[in-house]
């Protein structure tokens, strides 16, 4: 991509900023469950683990969830700017399920349409830019 407006210029300098805003983007959706930054390879089994799904809005550059789902440090200066676009678009969203009578039963349970669920909303985490005062796990504030 050319004159990305997002890129810090190399593989190097980009791999931060990716790694910091979706490793708190995970933590921040996840309620604190999830501490290991973004989980790379086995991104979607783990989204699937924390019952959190990974969107993207329709965007012009036709990115992707599944550009993704692999280390960052594997990524090139291509697919890094273009993921660097999208959250600096704030076209990305990790999303989860939250009830608001988070007592209700588990395990044997006929499972509610969520239709007729009327307690569960879809909480979404837009990723981009950490909050001032904020940071991912295993960083100090």
């Amino acid at each position: 991509m050319e004159n990305c407006e997002f890129s810090l210029g190399t593989l190097k300098a980009n791999r931060p900023p990716i790694r910091e805003q979706l490793g708190w983007a995970i933590h921040k959706a996840s309620k604190g469950k999830w501490c290991n930054g973004w989980p790379g390879a086995d991104t979607v089994n783990q989204l699937k683990l924390l019952k959190l799904s990974l969107r993207v809005d329709e965007n012009p550059l036709q990115v992707g969830p599944e550009e993704f789902c692999k280390p960052i440090s594997n990524m090139q200066i291509g697919e890094q700017e273009r993921i660097l676009t999208a959250i600096g678009k704030g076209w990305v969203h990790l999303e989860r399920r939250d009830t608001s009578n988070p007592t209700r039963a588990i395990g044997d349970v006929e499972e509610e349409a969520d239709e007729a669920a009327p307690d569960v909303q879809v909480v979404s985490v837009t990723v981009g830019p950490v909050p001032p005062g904020e940071s991912g796990p295993n960083k100090p504030s």
